[in-house]
C-alpha cells in the first residue's frame, strides 16, 4: 500500500511538473537565463556607443516533451539520442536545451556515423520548439576585438557581486561565436533608460529638473547605490547621468561598471569623462572614493540645469577649467536668481571641494537636509515615466505606420510609375515680345505681311 501511494504521489508530481512546463506563465521572471543566443529574440536597438550596442530582447522558453516529440517524429532524431539527453537531465531542466551547442549535440548521438546529422537535427528541433515569452531583458552586445576584455570581465563581476536594488544586476553573460566573436551581457531591462535621456525627452526638464522634490528623489536613490559600492571598497570612476538608469517602476539604478576599481591602493590612472573628473584624477595624484563624490556633485548640477558645467568645452579646455577655475556652481549657468533652494547649493559645495579630504562620504551626504523632502517612486512614476512611455508608444505606432506605407510603396514595380512630361517654360522676354507682336506689329512685319498678301492676289 505504501509503495503504491508513493508511486501515485510521484506520478502526480511528474504530471504537475509537465503541466507547469508546458503551460508556464511566460510573464513571470525566469529563474535561469540561457547562456546562448538561441535563448533570446532581439527586438529593438535602444542604445549604442563605442563599446557596442544595447538591444531590447525577449526571453525564450522550451518544453522537454514538445522537443522530444518534434525531434523524434519530424526531425528523425533517434530515440537513443533523446534518451541520452534525458539521462543528462534536460527533461528536468528544459531551459538548458537552449544552451545546447553543436558539439554538445554530437556527444549525445549513439551512432558515430550519424553524429553530425543528428546534431544538426537536434539544433533544428530546439529552434523549432522554442517559444517567445513576454519577459523583456536588455542585452549589451560587445565586439570582442573592439573592447578591452579586462574591462568587460570587471563589469560582469561587479554586477554579479553587487546585490542592491539601486544597482544594475546581470542575468547571464556568454561569448557568441561567429564571423566576429561577440560578448553578450544579459541584464534586466530599464524601460526608461538613462536619466540623461529622460531630461532630453521631457520638454519641461530640458533646461534641468527644477522640481526639487523629484530631483532629490532621483539623486538620493543614486547616492544610496554609490554608498553601497563604496562600502564594498569599490570606486566607480565614471559617474554621470548617462550611467544612471531608471526602471518603469521609478527605481533609479547605477550602471556601467567597466572602469570600476576594486582596489583602493595606489589608484592613479586617468579614467573617466573629462567634464566629470575630479582635480586629483586630472593631476594623476593618488585618489580614492572621494573622486566619485566630485563626479556626483557635477552629476547633480547636470540634472538640475540640463548639462554639466563644462560640457560645451573641448576636452583639454575642460580639464584646464576644472583645475584653474573655482569649483562649479549655479553661477556657471546664469547670473540671475536661481530657483534651487539653499540646501541644494550647500550640498553641491560639499561635493565639489577641491581638497578631497574635505569632501564627505556618500553615507554622510545621505543625511543632508536637501534629501528631507525627497520623493518616493510613485511620484517619479507620475512625473516622468508615464509621459515617456506614452510618448514612446505613440512614436512606435507612428513608425509602424510609416514602415507599412513604405512597404506598400516598395511592392509597386518601378515600371508602373508614369511620370508626366514637364512643360517647356518660355522665358518672360519671349512672352512679352510675342504679346507686343500680336497687339501692335512693327513696321518690318507690316511690310512683309503686305508683300505676302500682294503675292497671293497676283496668283489669283
Amino acid at each position: 500500500g505504501k509503495v503504491r501511494s508513493t508511486q501515485q504521489a510521484e506520478l502526480k508530481r511528474h504530471r504537475a511538473e509537465r503541466k507547469h512546463t508546458d503551460t508556464a506563465n511566460m510573464s513571470h521572471p525566469t529563474s535561469h537565463y540561457p547562456c546562448d543566443a538561441k535563448g533570446y529574440i532581439l527586438k529593438k536597438k535602444i542604445g549604442s556607443g563605442t563599446y557596442g550596442r544595447v538591444y531590447k530582447a525577449n526571453v525564450c522558453a522550451v518544453s522537454w516533451h514538445t522537443f522530444a516529440a518534434t525531434a523524434e517524429s519530424c526531425n528523425g532524431v533517434s530515440s537513443g539520442t533523446i534518451e541520452n539527453m534525458k539521462i543528462a537531465g534536460y527533461d528536468h531542466h528544459p531551459k538548458r536545451l537552449l544552451e545546447v551547442t553543436f558539439a554538445d549535440a554530437q556527444k549525445f548521438a549513439i551512432a558515430a556515423q550519424e553524429q553530425e546529422r543528428e546534431a544538426e537535427e537536434v539544433i533544428k528541433a530546439i529552434n523549432a520548439c522554442k517559444i517567445e515569452t513576454n519577459e523583456e531583458v536588455a542585452i549589451k552586445i560587445l565586439d570582442e576585438d573592439c573592447n578591452d576584455w579586462d574591462d568587460v570581465q570587471n563589469e560582469i563581476h561587479v554586477m554579479h557581486d553587487m546585490h542592491h536594488k539601486n544597482i544594475v544586476s546581470v542575468h547571464a553573460a556568454f561569448l557568441k561565436n561567429g564571423a566576429m566573436d561577440q560578448i553578450w551581457i544579459v541584464m534586466p531591462l530599464q524601460a526608461v533608460g538613462s536619466i540623461k535621456s529622460l531630461i532630453k525627452e521631457i520638454p519641461a526638464y530640458r533646461s534641468g529638473i527644477k522640481d526639487v522634490k523629484l530631483l532629490a528623489g532621483i539623486l538620493k536613490q543614486a547616492l544610496t547605490a554609490l554608498a553601497y559600492l563604496h562600502e564594498d571598497c569599490r570606486v566607480h570612476r565614471d559617474l554621470k547621468a548617462a550611467n544612471i538608469l531608471m526602471s518603469k517602476e521609478g527605481v533609479v539604478k547605477l550602471g556601467d561598471f567597466g572602469v570600476t576599481a576594486a582596489r583602493l591602493v595606489n589608484l592613479r590612472s586617468f579614467v573617466g569623462t573629462a567634464s566629470f573628473m575630479a582635480p586629483e584624477v586630472i593631476q594623476r595624484r593618488r585618489y580614492s572614493m572621494k573622486a566619485d563624490i566630485w563626479s556626483f556633485g557635477v552629476t547633480a548640477l547636470e540634472l538640475a540645469y540640463g548639462h554639466a558645467p563644462y560640457a560645451y568645452l573641448e576636452v583639454r579646455d575642460c580639464l584646464r577649467a576644472t583645475m584653474s577655475r573655482p569649483p562649479p556652481s549655479y553661477k556657471n549657468y546664469s547670473k540671475r536668481h536661481d530657483p534651487m533652494p539653499r540646501s541644494f547649493h550647500k550640498f553641491i559645495a560639499k561635493c565639489l571641494h577641491k581638497n578631497p579630504d574635505q569632501r564627505p562620504t556618500a553615507r554622510q551626504l545621505l543625511s543632508s537636509s536637501f534629501f528631507k523632502n525627497a520623493c518616493r517612486q510613485k511620484y517619479v512614476a507620475e512625473k516622468c515615466i508615464k509621459y515617456i512611455l506614452e510618448k514612446r508608444s505613440k512614436e512606435s505606432k507612428q513608425e509602424e505606420k510609416v514602415a507599412m506605407v513604405h512597404h506598400k510603396y516598395w511592392m509597386i514595380p518601378v515600371d508602373s510609375f508614369i511620370l508626366p512630361k514637364q512643360p517647356v517654360r518660355k522665358s518672360p522676354q519671349r512672352m512679352s515680345s510675342k504679346r507686343k507682336l500680336v497687339q501692335k506689329p512693327n513696321a518690318k512685319a507690316q511690310k512683309r505681311w503686305k508683300a505676302f498678301l500682294a503675292h497671293i492676289e497676283k496668283d489669283e
